[in-house]
């Protein structure tokens, strides 16, 4: 006859009664769940007694054909126990961080992708693997595209709904008889995330430290399951906040390609597919939004450091061409506007970076917009000792 382990005389009265009342019912509920802890269906098999105990309890729970057997591994809290020290994470005051040299946001392409965490969204078969590769082509080449200028460096593409062959006919297709670019690497088979997947992206880019972009496509292909009675928001925002450290720890672009839901919203970004636990921890956001059947396309930005804009574009023979900004006069006359400011508050001389941020936008000229003009009138950022700020001048 088996029997179930002995209770050990350590535990208070009210857990020896409640894991005694747990073993004499077991029988009757069920023969392969622990009765102290939750079922594969997260319901708690005992009453609201046993289970306040048995979360206070570390233990392991051995369990045999119709028998239970509790095997304790550890005691109940003790409150006289001494407190653990508590660290605290580095915490700096506002004199310190007015003093602290912070390096200029870097754009790996000027004006479309940041550095951080990128989502590139579209529907199926709308261009956006086309679109991801040409910018993984512009930024391995240093050659820029749309007009903006790119940031040379290593790209790793990850085409894992692609095959080599069709990754050559579409190079083939951007590059015609070009010279292709020896920084640029695919890879078309990657771990999930959560099964080595982060830490083969971390290796990699230890091992090609001028790396500035990485592009995923598509998210889907090593995104960890949802886990069971999970929060999907959660598990969303958790994972895309794991991506965003990576791609500001080695201050490069990380571009995450993502599908487009159906529904209609009233802001396009509301259709990017997933919860918005995606959209949390990412510092842009990118939508094509194509018609089936043209050739015409339109791309929404936003971001923390991005202006918002969208811009009109035209698909042929796999390539995206520019045609015009949406409502570009009136982008041009806020751009002009902003230049105009640049040159004559630079005209006397270099001035502190923040100190003309703060006056532009004083006139109503947002900082995105000062940093374009800035980009276009070709004014030098200098760094003001070690632990200063930066200077522009003409």
């Amino acid at each position: 006859m088996t029997t179930t382990a002995p209770i050990p005389s350590f535990l208070p009265l009210e857990a020896v009664e409640a894991i005694t009342s747990a073993n004499s019912s077991f029988r009757s509920k069920r023969g392969n769940v622990c009765p102290l802890c939750f079922n594969d269906d997260g319901r708690c098999l005992s009453d609201l007694k046993t289970w306040a105990i048995c979360k206070r309890v570390k233990s392991e729970h051995v369990i045999s054909t119709g028998i239970f057997a509790h095997n304790l591994v550890g005691e109940i809290t003790k409150s006289d126990s001494p407190a653990k020290p508590v660290t605290l994470p580095k915490i700096v005051s506002a004199g310190e961080l007015q003093g602290m040299h912070v390096p200029e946001m870097q754009s790996v392409i000027e004006r479309l992708l940041p550095e951080g965490l990128i989502l590139f969204a579209a529907r199926p078969k709308a261009g956006k693997s086309w679109a991801s590769l040409l910018w993984a082509l512009a930024v391995s080449s240093g050659a820029g595209v749309w007009g903006n200028r790119s940031y040379d460096g290593e790209v790793l593409y990850l085409a894992l709904e692609d095959s080599p062959r069709r990754m050559k006919s579409r190079i083939d297709a951007l590059l015609p008889g070009g010279i292709w670019p020896p920084l640029l690497y695919f890879a078309y088979e990657w771990p999930r995330l959560d099964k080595g997947g982060m830490d083969a992206l971390r290796q990699w880019l230890k091992d090609h430290p001028d790396a500035s972009l990485v592009v995923i496509d598509t998210f889907t292909r090593i995104k960890p399951p949802k886990s069971r009675n999970g929060d999907s928001y959660a598990e969303d925002a958790a994972i895309t906040a794991m991506l965003q450290s990576l791609a500001l720890e080695f201050h490069i672009a990380i571009v995450l390609v993502v599908h487009q839901r159906k529904a209609q919203a009233d802001d396009v970004f509301d259709t990017i597919s997933g919860t918005l636990g995606l959209n949390a921890s990412a510092d842009a956001m990118a939508v094509l939004v194509r018609k089936r059947g043209t050739n015409e396309g339109e791309l929404h930005l936003t971001g923390r450091d991005l202006e918002e804009r969208v811009l009109c574009l035209e698909f042929d023979g796999g390539t995206w061409s520019y045609i015009k900004e949406k409502d570009e006069e009136v982008m041009e006359d806020r751009l002009a506007q902003a230049k105009a400011f640049l040159q004559e508050i630079l005209a006397n001389g270099p001035m502190d970076s923040a100190e003309i941020i703060a006056q532009g936008q004083g006139q109503g000229i947002s900082r995105s917009k000062l940093f374009a003009a800035k980009s276009e009138l070709g004014i030098k950022a200098q760094k003001v000792g070690l632990s200063g700020g930066w200077k522009w001048g003409l």
